[in-house]
């Protein structure tokens, strides 16, 4: 599995799915829903939605920066959740990851995790 690390917009990218909104561009297969969601009653540990990428039968998928916009999440731990969901679960199965960063910011917390 080959990731890429780009500040680009995730749209432009030539990839079978996205964990974003699908009607960003209809041809994507849906591979997630966006933004690491709470669960775990009173500890509520973050996870990252995207359990249908292999079910979608995506090779390449794309992540932006989830919920890091307006929605507030961290940036540096949005990035270690999303590079951790795609070593641990989906190292089998893709072939290319793009790590859409949207800003300066969030590209340069990837790179350091990388």
């Amino acid at each position: 599995m080959t990731l890429h690390l780009l500040r680009t917009d995730i749209t432009t990218l030539p990839v079978d799915g996205a964990i974003t909104a699908p009607e960003a561009r209809p041809s994507w297969k849906p591979a997630g829903r966006s933004g690491p969601g709470k669960v775990g009653g009173p500890h509520r540990r973050p996870r990252l939605a995207g359990r249908r990428i292999r079910r979608a039968g995506a090779t390449s998928i794309a992540f932006p920066n989830i919920s890091t916009g307006v929605y507030y999440y961290p940036k540096e731990r949005a990035a270690k959740i999303a590079l951790a969901a795609v070593r641990d679960h989906h190292a089998g199965t893709l072939t290319d990851v793009f790590f859409a960063c949207f800003d300066t910011e969030n590209y340069q917390f990837y790179a350091s995790l990388l």
